[in-house]
């Protein structure tokens, strides 16, 4: 990355996306984890981490829309610096998305930015571009500018919804170009807040009785709530108090109208959580489940992340180990039940990980799919006789879902499937899981 001395960075937000940005689109960081080392190193005030965040989340959303207009503007925009390249990008994003943000204030950063980074050579460029996108504001919201070489349905939707071609159809085929269409319109929205209240905390129906029938909130059960991320702290004026005293846990609404599918209170146990993560659906289970639960995963940091978890919530500790799901398990008993939520490729929650869309490759996904078998068959092999086995994906391909579980049941007789799930019927939200709950027979 270029140079990041005070005296080149742009504004403070400015240079937390820019450098998140850079760390993710170069070098493969995940979007938050890369936005929160820059806001720590740029960010001092909470009002320009609100706007780095969204400048950050806001162009990877946007990213394919915004290099149609870059290539439409500039003449090999692909053969400048990286870095520049970014920077043009999220000029572009304040300017056709942003209507708080001057025109001069963006113009004045980028400037300065180019100038010192790259010196006074690229100044006439970056200028006749701010004026020519000024120039054309109002039609690069006109669906009609990213039809204008009588493209193909899937060009078009790829350029003006900001998805890789691969993506486009892969959906149109699934799902019919109307679903595809609303599917498509709908990952460009920003992730509702997901919440969830810990129903074993002493203040839990105080809470509950407190938040009310709020028409900004959208409820999942009795104890999952979401809205819109600028509406949080309007609704709960002492949100950071609530999620330290363990009375909150952030947990996509998506995540937990899973977890109301399979109808965790009534699994039998030992319950295992193969891929726990750092434990949203473990703890998930804690809050509402005596059974015996055991958790394990690939990486450390997240188990570690699962343990805080349950201390922060006051729950009942658990054994947990580290494990492989496609290799043997690592307890002897057999469970009751197993819940495999499945690494995948991630195509549901592109809302919320819109820097996803542009790291995956059809090849990923065929890998993924040798990944998710194998820990399927472990999975069943594993299971105690009439035990549960629960297969979840926060993607949007039947190759990763429908078609596992299908093969999975031409091939195991000893199965049978007692329903699925399919978060695609449930757009309103914004991110879309699939399920499906196995018995053995």
């Amino acid at each position: 990355m270029a140079r990041r001395n005070t005296t080149s960075s742009p504004p403070p937000s400015r240079s937390a996306a820019l450098a998140a940005l850079y760390s993710i689109l170069r070098h493969g960081v995940a979007v938050q984890p890369a936005l929160d080392k820059q806001l720590g190193a740029f960010c001092p005030d909470v009002r320009d981490k609100a706007l780095a965040t969204e400048l950050t989340y806001g162009y990877l959303r946007h990213k394919g829309r915004i290099d149609f207009i870059l290539h439409s503007f500039l003449a090999k925009p692909q053969k400048l610096p990286p870095l520049l390249c970014i920077a043009f990008g999220l000029a572009s994003y304040e300017q056709l998305f942003l209507d708080r943000v001057p025109e001069f204030a963006t113009r004045s950063w980028l400037l300065h930015f180019i100038r010192k980074s790259w010196g006074s050579g690229l100044i006439r460029l970056a200028n006749a571009y701010m004026t020519t996108l000024q120039d054309h504001l109002v039609h690069l919201h006109e669906e009609d500018f990213y039809r204008q070489d009588a493209c193909s349905v899937v060009t078009f939707w790829s350029r003006f919804y900001s998805l890789p071609s691969w993506i486009v159809s892969l959906w149109i085929r699934a799902y019919g170009e109307k679903r595809a269409h609303y599917l498509a319109q709908t990952q460009l929205l920003p992730a509702f807040l997901g919440l969830r209240i810990n129903p074993m905390h002493y203040e839990a129906d105080a809470l509950l009785q407190g938040i009310g029938n709020r028409p900004e909130l959208t409820t999942i059960g009795k104890w999952g709530i979401g809205c819109e991320r600028n509406q949080a702290r309007h609704v709960f004026s002492n949100l950071d108090n609530l999620y330290s005293q363990g009375c909150l846990s952030k947990q996509s609404l998506a995540a937990q109208q899973v977890m109301h599918f399979l109808q965790v209170d009534h699994l039998r146990g030992p319950i295992w959580d193969v891929c726990a993560g750092h434990g949203g659906k473990t703890c998930f289970l804690l809050e509402r489940s005596s059974e015996p639960l055991r958790a394990s995963d690939v990486h450390w940091l997240r188990l570690r992340g699962l343990r805080q978890e349950i201390q922060r919530l006051g729950l009942r500790n658990i054994p947990v180990a580290l494990a492989r799901a496609d290799h043997t398990l690592p307890w002897n008993e057999k469970p009751g039940c197993i819940l495999l939520d499945a690494p995948c490729s991630g195509l549901g929650v592109l809302s919320r990980r819109p820097d996803i869309k542009w790291k995956r490759t059809l090849f990923d996904i065929s890998s993924l799919q040798v990944l998710q078998r194998k820990m399927l068959d472990i999975a069943v092999s594993s299971l105690s006789p009439s035990g549960r086995l629960a297969y979840i994906t926060c993607t949007l391909n039947p190759a990763e879902n429908e078609d596992q579980i299908d093969t999975l049941l031409r091939e195991q007789p000893g199965l049978r499937c007692l329903g699925r799930y399919s978060g695609a019927d449930h757009p309103e939200l914004r991110e879309f899981f699939w399920a499906a709950l196995l018995e053995k027979k």
